[in-house]
């Protein structure tokens, strides 16, 4: 893949209470070999949050050629492998006990039937509105589509191709059956999620029935940066060349069920997570978790 590609994503919720600044910030429930990989100067900077591991494998996590991983701390269900000056600080702990799905009870919405079918977008700027979206969903090359405020069901794959937008506010995208995204070469996804309500702070959802076996694709030489949950517990999150995920905004947080950063991928985020709806009580107290 060639191009640019920009994913700026943000969320306005405010607290109802108050939380511990520090919780995990990037956690990956899946199991089996190369949960968490990252391959070719492949970086991952959390300051003041941490980075938890599930997979018991002895190599749930790979550090490739020059990749590195620093946060407050590592936990690891299984151990590591770190090769070509790979590292991860402070020295991880390995063998813990899993951690339980932080967003496990948070219930998705109501899908019921199809509302839109087969959306393909060409040359313009479209407005659409929220239902549910089923046949295909292709914004085309020098397309931008507005979401209007609400919550967007993708019964079917999401494509943002080459030097395409697709945008919204106060928007929750969630993923259902088929259901997956890909951004390829300069294209842009610019939404915030809702303030209020019991998506507030949510910007990507995959639904929990679902997702085994799916990828979510972030393509080539993307500058992104977001401020809210992406939650793909039984998908795969793929960041491919030469990204950069500058996300310096208080309520970052991300849990997939596995994840690959490829060829110059960076992530950076310090969390506040006082600040944020979304955070659950797991997220903050998790971060102490037993040796088995």
């Amino acid at each position: 893949f060639e191009g640019t590609t920009t994913l700026r994503v943000s969320a306005m919720a405010e607290s109802t209470g108050s939380v511990s600044q520090t919780g995990d910030c990037f956690v990956v429930l899946g199991n089996g070999s190369q949960a968490l990989l990252l391959n070719s100067n492949a970086e991952i900077n959390m300051t003041g949050c941490n980075v938890n591991v599930n997979s018991t494998n002895n190599t749930a996590v790979m550090i490739n050629s020059n990749s590195h991983i620093e946060a407050s701390s590592v936990c690891i269900g299984g151990d590591y492998r770190a090769n070509g000056s790979g590292y991860i600080s402070p020295n991880p702990t390995t063998d813990c006990a899993p951690m339980a799905d932080p967003y496990a009870d948070l219930e998705g919405p109501d899908v019921g039937n199809c509302d839109y079918y087969n959306n393909n977008f060409n040359h313009g700027t479209h407005t659409i509105s929220p239902g549910v979206y089923c046949g295909s969903f292709n914004l085309n090359s020098n397309s931008t589509v507005v979401m209007d405020p609400g919550v967007y069901i993708f019964k079917t794959s999401v494509n943002v191709n080459s030097n395409a937008t697709l945008e919204g506010e106060n928007v929750m995208m969630y993923f259902t059956e088929n259901g997956r995204l890909t951004l390829n070469s300069n294209s842009t996804l610019d939404i915030t999620p809702m303030e209020t309500g019991p998506y507030a702070g949510i910007l990507l959802f995959q639904d929990q029935d679902y997702g085994n076996g799916h990828y979510h694709i972030l393509n080539s030489n993307t500058n992104i940066g977001y401020d809210g949950l992406i939650y793909f517990p039984n998908a795969t999150l793929t960041m491919n060349s030469n990204t950069n995920i500058a996300m310096n905004s208080s309520c970052t947080q991300i849990v997939v069920g596995k994840a690959i950063l490829n060829s110059n991928i960076e992530i950076d985020f310090t969390p506040n997570y006082s600040e944020c709806d979304h955070v659950t009580s797991e997220i903050t107290s998790a971060s102490v978790r037993l040796i088995q």
